[in-house]
């Protein structure tokens, strides 16, 4: 009588393990064919990091750094706001996990944010873009020619409406004494000779 029962036990334990064992495989959809070694690491490809752009100031030498992480090998440029290609000296170094650590760097003239650069990172036609992306008190500081222009144009005309209005008010300060005075004058004088005792 057990046995009769051994099978069906087996088969639900089988069925149950299957079950489990299906659940912690992964399916995975490729762009393109991957071809890999039977018991060996295969690294598939893997879309590309945003690109991330900091800014750095070697030794007075200012330079904006691009880099993205990704695979397989992929191009990165660097472009100005005109959609010029830009010479950049790039560095490439592999991780632990086979991935291209990409880095580019271009030479900046002039201040951090007067260009609008981009950096690209593209493996055929499919890309990923960064610009250059500047605050508005890093704007503010980064112009100060304008600034300083900006303030003598209010301050100059201000400036000289408020001298004005002082030596307007300094002449007719002194000039009122002097009225008064004339005024009390000729009051005590008529009242001098006019008066008949």
């Amino acid at each position: 009588m057990a046995t009769s029962y051994f099978p069906k036990i087996l088969c639900f334990i089988v069925f149950f393990f299957f079950n489990i064992a299906a659940e912690k495989f992964t399916s995975i959809q490729c762009e393109s064919p991957v071809t890999g070694i039977h018991d060996q690491r295969t690294v598939l490809s893997s879309p590309y990091t945003v690109p991330q752009i900091t800014e750095k100031d070697q030794g007075g030498e200012k330079v904006l750094v691009c880099a993205a992480l990704g695979y397989p090998l992929a191009h990165l440029r660097w472009q100005n706001e005109n959609g010029t290609d830009l010479t950049a000296n790039s560095t490439i170094t592999h991780t632990e996990d086979n991935l291209y650590n990409i880095t580019g760097y271009i030479p900046v003239v002039g201040e951090w944010c007067s260009v609008k650069y981009n950096c690209s990172v593209c493996i055929e036609i499919t890309c990923k873009y960064a610009r250059l992306s500047c605050s508005k008190n890093s704007e503010i500081y980064q112009q100060p020619k304008q600034r300083i222009t900006a303030v003598v144009r209010v301050i100059l005309p201000l400036g000289f409406i408020v001298l004005l209005a002082l030596l307007a008010l300094l002449y007719w300060k002194s000039r009122i004494p002097q009225a008064y005075v004339r005024a009390r004058y000729k009051s005590t004088t008529t009242l001098i000779v006019g008066d008949p005792e």
